[in-house]
């Protein structure tokens, strides 16, 4: 949760508690209020009590303005940890697992649970200071009893939830995993829709309907389970306020103005022990919202043991060849030595890298990319790097490759860039577009060195 720490989100904070201390305000005078008219001086009482109903909206106007903020300022600090954590790693992209188990998260769920936390905690906070603040004045007002009372219910509150924690926590988790797996097939079934093929639309269907029913059930247990705990839980903790509501009113008997209170007061009490009914289901809703949290932390984390998504090499299948010119490697380390004497001493051309399928071409060009860095540029096949221009307008996949790599060639002027890699660049285009990129690509080649993997000639 230290992420969701920032000068937005304790503004926030300050503004709620504000709000929720003027709300107490109107209880306090509504008590004065009936105290002292029967004397007839209650006026400056009532008229304290129709401001404070007036000003309590103004700080919620400042807290959900920092609400806002705070969310925005949250999700900067999570993109940054997704940059500083798994920002240069194509290979990851390579593996279906990896992008099952996090893609989701950075696409949608992270912005999701964030604006959830923030309103979940809004309303939460909001409801425990108006039930902490108003039991205060009435307590400190009427009989210290009732926080005795209040007491009693937290007890009874916490007790079921640590009774219970363990398998919220579990079925919070189902829950979120199930989501994520619905998002995760969504994604399958746009191109699927599209393209209208009914045997795969057919198919889609079918698995996608089995991934939503179980995140349905998975969703309704949890929630079924999470409203039960919180009746249990209620009727245990509001039976001790009850004995002490009743006991005050027979206590007053005597005393008119006290009577008095405690009747105008009974409002609050009802709301204090619906408010109360409402804490119950926040904080049983709160383990899972702080394992939804843990998830995120979790996919945004660095990855461990990141030579498990590196592909294999076959060396012995591989070929290279710059120009006429034959290149031999006996390993990547031996290759990638190669390559920064190259890029040193600014050696340029381009390099062409053949090889049977399976051989490990695409793995080559992820491993140069990662030990490069930012010195190295990846055109990578198959995917939606995001361009300026590209992203913007209806291109055909040969248009598409010719305005990225202008955009390159125009616009990035990073001198430390020095090697240029094209992974199956020519697949799928024909002869026009073929020539017209390798032009471009041999304009590349005269500020930094092309390594390209090609299955044909151009």
């Amino acid at each position: 949760m230290r992420h969701f720490v920032n000068k937005f989100s304790i503004l926030f904070l300050v503004f709620t508690i504000l709000e929720q201390l003027i709300a107490a305000t109107s209880t306090y005078a509504m008590i004065a209020l009936s105290s002292e008219i029967l004397k007839g001086e209650g006026m400056i009482w009532f008229g304290v009590f129709v401001l404070s109903l007036v000003l309590v909206f103004v700080p919620r106007i400042f807290s959900q303005k920092y609400m806002v903020k705070a969310e925005y300022a949250t999700f900067q600090r999570y993109l940054s940890l997704y940059e500083s954590n798994l920002y240069n790693q194509p290979s990851l992209k390579t593996s279906h697992a990896f992008g099952g188990e996090r893609q989701s998260y950075f696409q949608n769920q992270t912005w999701q649970t964030i604006e959830k936390t923030y309103e979940f905690f809004g309303d939460l906070m909001a409801t425990v200071l108006n039930v902490i603040f108003n039991v205060l004045v009435i307590g400190w007002s009427l009989s210290p009893w009732f926080f005795a009372a209040y007491l009693c219910a937290a007890a009874v509150i916490a007790a079921g939830i640590l009774t219970a924690r363990g398998k919220i926590v579990r079925k919070s988790a189902g829950a979120q995993e199930a989501q994520s797996a619905v998002q995760n097939r969504l994604f399958d079934g746009w191109d699927t829709l599209l393209i209208g093929n009914r045997y795969n639309w057919s198919r889609w269907k079918e698995v996608f309907g089995r991934t939503v029913d179980k995140a349905e059930k998975t969703e309704t247990q949890y929630r079924f389970s999470n409203n039960i705990l919180s009746l249990l839980i209620m009727v245990g903790s509001i039976f001790p306020m009850i004995l002490v509501v009743l006991w005050t009113l027979a206590d007053s008997a005597g005393n008119v103005g006290r009577m008095t209170s405690v009747i105008v007061t009974l409002p609050r009490q009802v709301s204090n022990i619906q408010y109360l009914s409402v804490i119950v289901e926040y904080v049983t809703e709160l383990v899972g919202i702080r394992e939804k949290v843990r998830n995120i932390d979790h996919a945004s984390s660095a990855v461990e043991k990141e030579n498990q998504y590196h592909g294999t090499i076959r060396w012995e299948n591989l070929r290279f060849s710059s120009g006429d010119v034959e290149l031999r490697f006996e390993n990547v380390e031996n290759f990638l030595e190669f390559l920064k004497d190259c890029a040193e001493e600014e050696r340029y051309g381009r390099i062409l890298i053949t090889g049977t399928n399976g051989s490990g071409k695409t793995t080559v060009l992820m491993r140069i990319k990662e030990y490069f860095g930012d010195r190295a540029y990846l055109f990578p096949n198959h995917t939606r790097l995001f361009f300026e221009d590209s992203n913007e307008r209806e291109y055909s996949t040969g248009q598409r490759l010719r305005a990225n790599v202008e955009e390159v060639l125009d616009r990035m002027k990073d001198p430390s860039v020095r090697l240029f890699l094209f992974d199956e660049w020519n697949a799928n285009l024909d002869e026009e577009n073929q020539k017209e990129i390798s032009e471009y690509i041999d304009r590349l080649a005269k500020r930094g060195l092309i390594l390209e993997v090609r299955n044909k000639e151009v």
